[in-house]
């Protein structure tokens, strides 16, 4: 079973170059209205508790990985993890640190870009399911060895594994 609830919460929202946090939001939110995801569903969250209105957008489209969309000056818009920006042609250089930052506290990290460029860093984080460590602890009772899988960057994976003493 899943040892995290499953109910992601955004603890950090970065800006890259001229943007600001809200600015990053509002487009996060632009591109995540409309997915069943529940990083979509955490970045409404935050837009609506923080009065963050999304931006205009038009032609959004969801992927397991990631979103796009065009906004209203017909740029267009990303939302996703790494390897999706990436499959997009997207540079991801100039927030590498920020997201090795953000995975090695056990993050889920999405960026967030526009015309080409990342603009923002939204980080989210998802709390241990109730009971998950006793199960782990039951696994090393009988002398079992545990191990997550996981399609988180590698760093989340190892905070999460540490977490329950994995």
């Amino acid at each position: 079973g899943t040892v995290l609830r499953g109910e992601p919460e955004i603890v950090a929202i970065d800006a890259v170059g001229a943007s600001d946090a809200s600015a990053v939001l509002a487009l996060a939110s632009a591109v995540a209205t409309g997915s069943a995801h529940p990083f979509a569903a955490a970045i409404l969250r935050a837009s609506r508790a923080r009065g963050v209105r999304p931006e205009n957008v038009r032609n959004p489209t969801h992927a397991g990985s990631g979103a796009t969309a065009i906004d209203a000056q017909g740029e267009r818009i990303v939302l996703g993890r790494r390897a999706f920006l990436l499959a997009e042609k997207v540079s991801v250089a100039v927030a590498d640190e920020l997201v090795r930052e953000h995975e090695s506290q056990g993050r889920s990290v999405l960026l967030v870009a526009r015309a080409g460029k990342v603009v923002g860093v939204v980080a989210l984080q998802d709390g241990l399911r109730a009971g998950a460590r006793a199960a782990i602890q039951k696994l090393h009772d009988a002398h079992m060895e545990p191990v997550l899988l996981s399609g988180e960057a590698r760093e989340t994976c190892e905070a999460i594994a540490s977490a329950l003493d994995i």
